[in-house]
């Protein structure tokens, strides 16, 4: 119930539609239930849709250059509506300190950096 009033669809329609993603494999049964999760089948999704992104290949080699001049982290977002996505990540090669960011992250453009541009 609350997916289909979050997705704004009819119950019966999103019984159909994680049922089909059930049987290919990206969604199987929750131990609560009548929920579901996501497998790691959607990691290769994301991947591929990643990898399609051009702004990625053009913008890494510069973001490689920032990243060893200045030996900080580099997290390189998207814009998505009011959020900002962490598409690519550098981490430094020296030194202690490290983000906990990850690829795929959503953050809320007021408490990122991207949002401040």
């Amino acid at each position: 119930a609350h997916l289909s009033e979050l997705a704004g669809l009819n119950k019966s329609t999103v019984h159909r539609l994680l049922q089909g993603l059930q049987s290919c494999g990206y969604v199987t049964t929750a131990p609560a239930a009548g929920s579901y999760r996501l497998t790691t089948k959607f990691i290769a999704v994301g991947q591929k849709a990643l990898s399609s992104l051009n702004i990625i290949h053009i913008a890494a080699p510069h973001l490689e250059a920032l990243n060893i001049a200045t030996g900080e982290t580099i997290n390189f977002s998207s814009r998505e509506d009011d959020h900002a996505i962490l598409i690519y990540k550098l981490e430094p090669t020296t030194g202690m300190l490290r983000t906990r960011a990850y690829i795929g992250q959503h953050m809320p453009l007021y408490c990122s950096a991207m949002g401040k541009i």
